[in-house]
């Protein structure tokens, strides 16, 4: 299943936020991307940190 698993990151306030709930797929090959689930996980937390 392409939505498991999911991520979720708790934040210092001791909030949960849900940073990915699909795995991200590459347009050019159509497999799981490893590199851009990290990147989109990276600019989520990035904007709920910031």
């Amino acid at each position: 299943m392409a939505w498991l698993p999911q991520l979720f990151a708790q934040l210092e306030d001791g909030s949960i936020k849900l940073i990915l709930s699909r795995y991200p797929f590459d347009p050019a090959t159509v497999e799981p991307s490893e590199e851009l689930a990290l990147k989109e996980a990276r600019e989520k937390i990035q904007n709920i940190t910031s």
